[in-house]
């Protein structure tokens, strides 16, 4: 009978040669062969959403153009040895090889380039880490599946400004050898979803994310450092608006003097929900804030934050920290110096250290005094000029051998604004002092602050 021809299809399996095929015998029209970027453009024209070929390698200087609205799926290897695409819409591709450049895809504003597939030794497949050694940057969205070959790289990932990157991991890890710097940089928008990270030789964060309205988004990961976790912000003295972190069912570990999570710059935000910070070693802390940023947020839902051998949250930046449902240890809890700090919603701080003296001369660091929440004006941040209001709704502060809530000021560091401590709790919560003289709250040092205190709405003498 006579063919009855349809869709294009690839003449041959490694070629951006296309023929029409008969529905029936499947006999190839070899009177009409056209090229893909032909059939592209007929997608364009007919509203074709998809066109698809298996193996698809460019000959030598040939460019390619995807056209908007159009998704080139490569089932197999893109190789791009010789030539090179301008990327008008999208691409999916399981592997891509190409030259010395490594910049061979050229993306329109909101074009998309997809790498995804299962990976294995066989396969010798590294495409996040090609990606972290300056190859493949035009890749927007990377997708390893379930069960593919651990990841390693020895250079750094740099998401430009107004760039974007989503990497869904499922399960894969990563390790990093970075033996400086931070290793991944965002200066764009970074998605991770579901990875294993491990940065084992860098001195800095193994996550920054700076440059005005950078968004950092991590779901469903584990994060190990032998030093510094995620840095929020540009850094010291910079405004940081419409930085953002967003993290979401996520374990941070830190060791070696670490940060599980910093904040730097003016304005700068991290949302983390159901986060669990662990930082065991010496000097190690859970949260940090930069003493001379200002108009920081922080809000924790949930989540456990461990630090044993240090404070749990030294924030002595001028912000907004909310903790809501939170449950902290350390051999000191949280610090703070100006701004706004709640507790709520069953929020737990308990506190292990030994009590000891306060130190008047060590006016930019935290004292590991056994206490549970502190409020120490240090004389050199902004914090300490600015209002602060402490709240405690239906959340517990225990310390085991000093106090529970504690203000600390010395005559050369009076705070000049007022202190307003307001306590709110049910038959489930409360403030619990060390054992022997201390109390649940205590004003200390030379100065004079405008310290005003209620608990359960009553006014308490201070």
């Amino acid at each position: 009978g006579k063919c009855s021809y349809g869709e294009w299809t690839p003449a041959n399996g490694n070629s951006t040669t296309y023929t029409q095929s008969c529905a029936l015998c499947g006999h190839q029209n070899a009177d009409k062969v056209v090229s893909l970027q032909d059939v592209l453009r007929e997608a364009q024209v007919n509203g074709t959403t998809e066109v698809r070929t298996k193996d698809l390698a460019l000959k030598q200087g040939e460019t390619l153009t995807v056209p908007e609205g159009v998704t080139l799926e490569v089932n197999g290897t893109l190789n791009l040895t010789h030539g090179a695409i301008t990327n008008n819409g999208a691409i999916v591709v399981e592997k891509i090889t190409e030259g010395t450049s490594g910049n061979s895809i050229t993306n329109a504003k909101g074009a998309t380039v997809t790498v995804q597939g299962l990976y294995d030794e066989t396969t010798e497949n590294t495409v996040l880490a090609d990606h972290m050694d300056g190859h493949h940057n035009y890749v927007t969205h990377i997708v390893l599946e379930e069960g593919s070959v651990d990841q390693t790289a020895s250079s750094t990932l740099n998401v430009a400004a107004k760039s974007k990157l989503t990497l869904d991991l499922n399960g894969t890890k990563f390790t990093s050898s970075v033996s400086s710097g931070d290793v991944i940089t965002n200066k764009g928008e970074l998605t991770i979803n579901e990875g294993l990270f491990k940065f084992s030789g860098t001195t800095n964060y193994g996550i920054r994310t700076q440059d005005k309205d950078s968004i950092l988004t991590i779901n469903n990961s584990e994060i190990e450092s032998t030093s510094r976790g995620i840095s929020v912000g540009e850094g010291q003295g910079h405004s940081s608006d419409g930085v953002i972190a967003n993290i979401t069912n996520t374990e941070i570990k830190v060791t070696n003097s670490g940060k599980g999570l910093a904040i730097f710059g003016d304005k700068a935000v991290a949302n983390l929900n159901n986060v669990d910070i662990t930082a065991d070693e010496d000097s190690s802390i859970c949260l940090y804030s930069n003493g001379a940023a200002k108009d920081i947020t922080l809000n924790v839902v949930g989540g456990t934050l461990s630090s044993a051998k240090c404070i749990v949250a030294y924030l002595p930046a001028v912000g907004s920290y909310t903790f809501d449902g939170t449950s902290m240890t350390g051999l000191n809890g949280i610090e703070v110096t100006g701004g706004d700090l709640t507790l709520k919603n069953h929020s737990i701080v308990k506190a292990t250290g030994a009590t000891k003296s306060l130190d008047s001369t060590a006016q930019n660091s935290s004292d590991n005094t056994g206490y549970g929440v502190m409020v120490k004006v240090m004389n050199t941040y902004a914090a300490s000029t600015d209002k602060l209001n402490i709240n405690i709704r239906n959340s517990t502060i225990t310390s085991e051998h000093d106090y529970a809530l504690r203000v600390a000021e010395f005559s050369h560091t009076k705070r000049t604004t007022p202190l307003n401590i307001n306590i709110n709790h049910d038959s489930s919560s409360s403030l619990h002092g060390g054992t022997g003289n201390y109390k649940n709250f205590r004003l200390s040092g030379d100065g004079t602050t405008n310290v005003t205190i209620t608990e359960n709405n009553v006014k308490q003498s201070v």
